[in-house]
């Protein structure tokens, strides 16, 4: 009797643990699942993706930020399904949720399309040759992979296989890779630039960068072509005609820089090189062109010990001249 008593407690007792586990479960409240669509090579967030959350059926169209979320989840296993124009679709993602828990999952996608980046590159004149350097980088081969790779240059920005002039460079793996040219013509002496590849959906584009010919008596900087070495120092008047009689490398439209372009060679004046910058000196330049006030004649100079711009009679003689010229 005893034994069939204790018996049936037990069973009251389990059964009571039960239902009150039940009854705590019931109670529980769902959870949530948050998380950011990106590009899995460039980290960038991709806007307007579709994220769809299964077996639920609910959708969420990604925000500015690439960010999407599902309230109120119940606990369990879930999969994602996100699609994007332009991006291998996901069709599987696995999630798990937890009640009362926030679940956080980011999802990276793979770009259809090729990506790639243009690095600086040169062009050096040498004894009445250029020869130039490319540089570029497959990051991703895309789906499909690409099958051909190179280079787009011209004298005017954003050239395209359509609007420059095309180089094919060898090779359909992910790696850095470059191209030597030679012969181009030094008259423009400044030239864009993007790295391009191409697969079976199109055509995509590095960024682009600007590369100058360089010269063993010149350099190039912000569409400027810049003498090495100082012109001379003396008058305005003397050390502008040196500059209009320049035939450096040929050219013969050397010139004195503009108050602006004199302040880029501040700027850049440890890459330039050959500025006198001594305190212990005048460090003063020219610029052109003059202009009269109730003092005569004078333009702007600047110090290449201080940076500061100011006006100068153009009779004095201690500044220095560096001729400058625009790329075509």
């Amino acid at each position: 009797m005893k034994s069939c008593l204790l018996s049936k407690s037990l069973v009251y007792g389990m059964l009571t643990i039960a239902l009150l586990a039940a009854l705590s479960a019931c109670n529980k409240k769902p959870g949530s699942i948050h998380g950011k669509v990106t590009d899995k090579f460039t980290g960038a967030s991709i806007v307007d993706a579709n994220v769809q959350l299964n077996p639920k059926g609910l959708s969420y169209v990604t925000t500015s930020e690439g960010q999407y979320g599902f309230l109120d989840v119940k606990a369990g296993k879930y999969t994602l399904a996100v699609t994007k124009t332009g991006y291998v679709d996901i069709t599987n993602y696995s999630v798990s949720v937890n009640a009362e828990q926030a679940t956080y999952s980011n999802v990276q996608m793979v770009s259809i399309m090729p990506v790639l980046s243009t690095q600086a590159g040169t062009i050096d004149y040498v004894a009445g040759t250029t020869t130039a350097t490319f540089n570029g980088t497959i990051i991703h081969a895309g789906d499909p992979a690409y099958t051909e790779r190179g280079f787009v240059y011209d004298t005017s920005t954003n050239p395209d296989i359509e609007h420059g002039t095309k180089h094919v460079v060898q090779g359909t793996d992910v790696s850095n890779y470059s191209a030597t040219l030679t012969g181009l013509p030094m008259g423009s002496a400044y030239y864009y630039v993007r790295a391009y590849a191409t697969n079976s959906q199109g055509t995509v584009y590095g960024s682009q960068v600007g590369v100058a010919i360089a010269s063993p008596n010149t350099v190039g900087m912000e569409r400027l072509m810049v003498q090495k070495q100082d012109i001379g120092r003396d008058s305005y008047i003397v050390v502008n005609s040196l500059c209009e009689n320049s035939t450096v490398d040929g050219f013969t439209d050397w010139r004195l820089p503009t108050k602006d372009e004199l302040n880029v060679l501040y700027i850049n004046r440890n890459e330039i090189g050959g500025f006198e910058t001594s305190y212990l000196y005048p460090c003063l330049y020219w610029s052109g062109p003059l202009f009269r006030d109730s003092d005569g004649d004078r333009t702007w100079i600047q110090s290449f010990d201080s940076g500061q711009q100011f006006t100068y009679r153009i009779i004095y003689r201690d500044p220095y001249g560096r001729c400058v010229r625009k790329y075509r």
